[in-house]
């Protein structure tokens, strides 16, 4: 009789362990949301020698000949820092690209990660996006296995929309300024990926 005694108190011993386990786990496993740090000396250093490279390579000689590259460079834009301000063809355009996901404002949270907590929260945010009298473009940072950073430049011509580039870069731009000194040297890679 005292065995079978023992036994149930064990096995109620055993199913509170699982469920502290459990709790525990669960409490402590938060969707993560990161904001990207500024780079370290010994990084930033690192970046100055690829960048040397990247200004005479032959993908950054060949943007300093595309028409559709220097247009861009050439371009006064207006910049605007918040999605909804952004002409909604061309938002329209970019979810359709994205299967429906939403873009973050700059101040908003999105996961730069791969590791999806919470679906709620998207994996694209803003960075500025900027528009003349026919063209558009914006740049956002795209979460996943490497967090990076997407320009696309969009013409528009009698409300149709058609995109010009689609690239990318591992760093996220400060300001239009730099944005375009990046696009010039070639930093920005031709990309299918959005």
């Amino acid at each position: 009789m005292k065995a079978k005694k023992y036994w149930f108190l064990a096995a109620i011993a055993a199913i509170v362990a699982c469920i502290s386990i459990f709790v525990t786990f669960f409490s402590y496993t938060k969707p993560l949301v990161f904001e990207q740090k500024p780079n370290s000396a010994k990084l930033q250093q690192q970046t100055q020698i690829i960048d040397e490279k990247a200004v005479n390579s032959p993908l950054a000689k060949s943007n300093k000949k595309d028409k559709k590259i220097i247009k861009f460079l050439s371009t006064d834009y207006r910049t605007i820092n918040k999605a909804e301000k952004i002409q909604s063809n061309i938002l329209n355009t970019l979810y359709e690209k994205f299967a429906g996901e939403k873009l973050a404002n700059p101040d908003e949270k999105f996961n730069p990660s791969d590791v999806i907590f919470d679906d709620n929260i998207p994996q694209r945010r803003l960075v500025f996006a900027g528009n003349s009298s026919d063209s558009w473009f914006v740049c956002y940072e795209h979460g996943g296995r490497g967090l990076h950073c997407h320009l696309i430049i969009f013409s528009i011509e009698k409300e149709k929309v058609q995109i010009m580039f689609n690239g990318n870069y591992f760093y996220k731009p400060p300001n239009l300024k730099q944005l375009k000194q990046w696009v010039g040297e070639g930093k920005f890679h031709k990309s299918e990926c959005w």
